[in-house]
């Protein structure tokens, strides 16, 4: 099986991890954690709505970087440090993401 390590210009280059893989012969798309980093691998802010929205921003340029798009995605999961007012992270992904249906799945840890 091949597998295809995506690593978009934009996005944080680390030498330790890929942003996503492509397997199954270009079928499925394994994306890797993401967090609120900036491309200079600095946090895009300290507040819950502005790393949830660079997060999924993140997300949107690895889809686009296999010609997907958020329609494709089967499940997203979302983890929120305790004592964080999860509204907030579902406002800013509703800004970014939209109202597109996935199989979201949110934790608190």
């Amino acid at each position: 099986m091949k597998i295809t390590h995506i690593n978009p210009d934009n996005l944080y280059k680390s030498p330790v991890f890929s942003q996503a893989v492509l397997a199954q012969d270009g079928k499925t798309l394994y994306i890797g954690g993401q967090n609120g980093i900036l491309s200079d691998g600095t946090m895009a802010g300290d507040t819950l709505a502005a790393q949830t929205e660079q997060a999924l921003k993140n997300i949107l340029e690895i889809l686009k970087a296999v010609g997907a798009m958020q329609e494709n995605v089967v499940k997203l999961t979302v983890y929120t440090a305790k004592g964080q007012d999860i509204r907030e992270g579902y406002a800013a992904s509703r800004q970014v993401w939209g109202k597109l249906p996935d199989g979201n799945h949110g934790n608190v840890c």
